[in-house]
């Protein structure tokens, strides 16, 4: 995505404004994790314009630095001052080993580091004051600087987007033969997201995958899990044709026959997923949105809405099923240390 510039700033002002609501609306505690944003008065306005319409969550602080730059100088320093421990570094640094003057004179630190671990500082290069700055990988081991995006706003909103829909269970990976239609959610900053329902948006995360690449590169975002359900229950002439499960708790039951199973009422569809070949369902149970699928002979794994889960298992009880097992979306989807879970 080409940088913004002055002639589309306020263009770019109101998709900060949508993706703030969408972010409020898809993460779990996002607005009682806010943090206030104190940029410098010279930042520049796209920065500014961003961060003062999105605030600084908490949330992704494994993800994303603190955009000021007095807090990214000081980040930065500490991880140079940890990489010139590193023989290895001081002699790929041409000897004079890593220092915040090999940095540009203007600089802020894009994605949080991961002390010693950290392979490579993600920056702004804002030398020559743009509106809306490049971002830099400067290496480890050498010091080379490498142009990683030529847009600070289209790296920083695709990965609030991604993020956003990955901290709670808001996102199910999706691919349809065709894509599903829907309009442009902010064609500016973040063209990749497109809005294809009420409460649905549709992220296409690489639009270039490698030839034969079997991971799926998007998925379907959503407000809760019944619009998702109502979304793949009538697909409107959509051929799903690669799938995983639906984020959300899970409940695992032995003693469902195939008969029974296919006499639940749900519509049933086959995908793939990697190399396998899925048989699925979505539905309704007891009021209860549901995304099912065989994993055993007899045994069944149903997703539901957190909330659900209780009236799912007392349901599956009274039928005379055993449950095997019981997972919350939490267990499943959050990193070590409260990390994000992308996939």
């Amino acid at each position: 995505m080409a940088p913004v510039n002055v002639d589309n700033l306020d263009q770019a002002r109101a998709e900060f404004a949508r993706l703030r609501t969408l972010l409020g609306e898809v993460c779990p505690g996002y607005d009682k994790s806010l943090k206030p944003v104190a940029l410098e008065p010279e930042a520049p306005a796209a920065v500014r314009a961003l961060w003062d319409a999105v605030g600084y969550s908490s949330l992704f602080h494994k993800l994303l630095a603190i955009p000021d730059v007095r807090s990214s100088r000081k980040a930065a320093a500490a991880v140079l001052t940890e990489w010139s421990a590193d023989a290895r570094k001081m002699k790929g640094w041409g000897g004079q080993g890593p220092s915040l003057e090999r940095l540009p004179a203007r600089f802020r630190l894009v994605d949080a580091p991961r002390g010693a671990q950290t392979r490579s500082l993600w920056i702004t290069d804002e030398s020559e004051q743009p509106v809306d700055p490049p971002v830099l990988s400067v290496d480890a081991r050498t010091g080379k600087h490498s142009l990683m995006s030529p847009s600070y706003v289209a790296y920083v909103v695709e990965l609030l987007v991604r993020a956003g829909f990955s901290v709670g269970p808001s996102r199910c990976g999706t691919a349809f033969q065709s894509p599903p239609p829907g309009e442009p959610y902010m064609p500016l900053t973040a063209p990749q997201v497109s809005q294809v329902g009420e409460g649905l948006w549709r992220v296409v995360e690489d639009p270039n995958p490698p030839p034969g690449d079997p991971e799926l590169r998007e998925f379907i975002g959503y407000t809760s899990l019944d619009r998702f359900i109502h979304f793949m229950h009538e697909p409107n002439g959509l051929e799903v044709r690669q799938t995983g499960a639906p984020r959300g708790d899970k409940v695992v039951v032995e003693g469902v026959d195939e008969a029974t199973a296919r006499g639940l009422g749900l519509r049933w569809f086959t995908s793939r997923y990697f190399a396998q070949v899925h048989s699925q369902a979505v539905g309704w149970l007891e009021g209860v949105a549901v995304w099912m699928k065989q994993v055993g002979p007899a045994t069944y794994e149903f997703t539901v809405d957190p909330e659900s889960r209780r009236k799912l298992v007392d349901w599956a009880r009274r039928r005379g099923w055993k449950v095997q097992s019981m997972s919350s979306w939490k267990e499943l989807y959050t990193g070590e240390g409260g990390g994000i879970f992308f996939g």
